[in-house]
């Protein structure tokens, strides 16, 4: 981790200074302009984490947070809910599944790579979901985020412009602010009904009294969990043909955004 957030700064110090926007609470207003699919998903009355609906009944969020902190075991499905930030009620989850690479014992790097999670919700949300993106921006890329935290456990902050500074592998690092509580929050590119999801937060880290959010990035990794979701979707639709089942076939995945 000190190799990655050294060489980090090392290229922030080479970049012109930008202005990033401050954090503000998130209006019903914003929902219209391609913030809607963001959400809070609760564990067990434990805890909390920032989730993206990007299907009918699929929420991305990290890994991490679908494991109990105290005894590192995963959260039954029944006790984890989701309720979007514009209001809907809370749905509950029916399955979780994490990147099948993902261990909390590995290494700082390849934990952060791999902290990417889809929740199952246990009945479809008709409410706009997201398209991610299969790309990663380029340093300095315009990003921003939507993002719950302790101090803001109740409605999310919207940060309508952070950048990136520097892809580490398939990790993604932005000034964007975070705090406990945002682990899973959306990293979007793109404006209006082209916002696109291209990094889900992993965690935080500090430089020099400066802070940075550090993400995964939705490229390989995403993918195969993608994969296993939609062959286990199949699989359990053969015991309930009637059953509305949002596949992850219906996921747009758009190209190469890198510009």
């Amino acid at each position: 981790m000190k190799h990655l957030i050294a060489l980090v700064f090392a290229l922030v110090t080479a970049m012109p200074a930008a202005a990033d926007t401050l954090l503000r609470p998130f209006m019903m207003t914003d929902a219209g302009k391609g913030w809607s699919a963001v959400g809070r998903l609760d564990f067990a009355g434990q805890s909390f984490c920032t989730g993206t609906l990007i299907s009918e009944r699929y929420v991305v969020t990290a890994a991490h947070c679908v494991y109990d902190q105290m005894t590192g075991a995963p959260h039954r499905p029944g006790s984890v809910r989701f309720s979007l930030a514009q209001g809907g009620g809370n749905h509950q989850a029916a399955a979780l599944y994490t990147d099948p690479k993902y261990s909390a014992s590995t290494g700082p790097r390849d934990r952060l790579v791999h902290d990417i999670a889809l929740v199952v919700l246990s009945e479809p949300i008709e409410l706009g979901a997201v398209v991610p993106s299969s790309g990663v921006p380029i340093r300095g890329t315009d990003v921003s985020i939507v993002s719950y935290a302790m101090d803001r456990v109740d409605r999310p902050s919207l940060q309508e412009s952070c950048r990136v500074l520097a892809r580490q592998g398939g990790v993604v690092v932005t000034t964007c602010e975070v705090g406990f509580g945002s682990s899973g929050a959306p990293i979007f590119e793109g404006q209006g009904a082209d916002r696109r999801l291209v990094s889900i937060v992993s965690s935080k880290a500090r430089y020099l009294g400066k802070h940075v959010a550090l993400g995964a990035a939705l490229d390989g990794g995403f993918l195969d969990l993608l994969t296993q979701v939609e062959n286990d979707q199949i699989a359990s639709r053969q015991n309930a043909p009637l059953a509305r089942t949002a596949l992850v076939t219906d996921i747009r995945l758009v190209g190469d955004l890198v510009r």
